[in-house]
């Protein structure tokens, strides 16, 4: 049974985007190639010393004036927790979501880390202290596992987040 057909209510969920400022960044370039496509092929006027035909500019435009942004502005971190354990969703990177139960978790603790120094940003990411997925801000939930292996969770709920968790690990 598929997750979203289950019958059991989250006992917490978060979806998380990136910051405003990243979409900001995305969508800047992109009006430049909306602009160049609109100039060329409707008022017929080239950009450039060496203007791209206007095939090359039609898929340039529907890469990167498109396909580009709503990949991005699609983006979004869901994380679940049921009472059989936790599950995470990064948008559109995972097509079936990621089960961490509670029985493997040794420990569970709220900090406070820099993604960019800790795991070179925002992501599905690989750092010194193990995997993260995060999406925004700079708090997250420290999962330990039996296994020894570590797992951060941005979040922008975290006492939420921990108080609940701890109530399944302790």
């Amino acid at each position: 049974m598929k997750l979203e057909e289950s019958y059991i209510t989250p006992i917490y969920k978060e979806v998380q985007r990136l910051h405003p400022v990243f979409y900001i960044l995305v969508i800047l370039p992109c009006l430049s190639i909306w602009i160049i496509t609109i100039l060329q092929l409707i008022f017929k006027i080239p950009v450039g010393k060496n203007p791209a035909s206007d095939n090359l500019l039609i898929i340039i435009f529907i890469i990167f004036g498109i396909i580009f942004p709503l990949f991005f502005l699609n983006l979004k971190l869901v994380t679940m927790m049921k009472n059989e354990g936790i599950y995470i969703k990064y948008v559109p990177f995972h097509l079936k979501w990621q089960f961490f139960p509670f029985e493997k978790i040794e420990k569970a603790e709220l900090i406070t880390y820099s993604p960019l120094k800790d795991y070179g940003g925002w992501g599905i990411r690989y750092g010194k202290k193990g995997k993260a997925y995060n999406a925004r801000g700079k708090f997250g939930v420290m999962l330990k596992f039996k296994d020894g292996k570590n797992l951060l969770i941005g979040t922008q709920k975290g006492e939420e987040f921990i108080n609940i968790l701890n109530q399944f690990i302790i």
